[in-house]
């Protein structure tokens, strides 16, 4: 070996001190990396299953909350058609009790109609009854008793 330039006690040197070196730094760097580098990568993996968990609750989310927003949409229309309902309701309620108002109102101011005229009329019966007799005294020339006047009052009441 030597006739190719080669020492072997140098060459065995160099390779125990490679050997060595190799060990020390397998021993010292080797390790240590690679255990950085599976923390490393462990971190990362929990972080995509973090984000990925996160991403599952967020479409979980959203589909509460769109199903909450249907719900109250649907609740809502609910509670716009009772209302309807109940203003409807409301208005004939009111429409019927306006319409019962306004006959008992026509009825009474018939009946208070119907009272005065009967009331003017049997007046009117008086006053004609009386106004008669005055004119019967007159043209006779004679005064007629009260208790004949009377009578013949009551006797042209009947008449008309």
């Amino acid at each position: 070996m030597e006739g190719l330039g080669l020492n072997l006690t140098w060459f065995l040197f160099q390779l125990g001190n490679f050997v060595l070196v190799f060990a020390i730094l397998t021993y010292l760097l080797h390790k240590p990396l690679l255990k950085l580098l599976d923390d490393r990568n462990r971190g990362i993996k929990e972080s995509l299953e973090t984000a990925e968990n996160l991403k599952k609750e967020a479409v979980e989310s959203e589909r509460r909350q769109q199903n909450m927003l249907e719900a109250a949409q649907t609740q809502a229309n609910q509670l716009l058609s009772q209302t309807k309902q109940q203003a409807l309701e409301l208005e004939e309620r009111l429409a019927t009790q306006a319409q019962e108002k306004a006959e008992a109102l026509l009825k009474k101011a018939a009946e208070d109609i119907q009272r005065e005229h009967d009331q003017m009329k049997a007046e009117l019966r008086g006053e004609l009854a009386d106004l008669v007799i005055r004119t019967t005294e007159k043209v006779v020339g004679t005064q007629v008793p009260e208790v004949r006047k009377q009578e013949q009052i009551r006797q042209l009441l009947e008449e008309l």
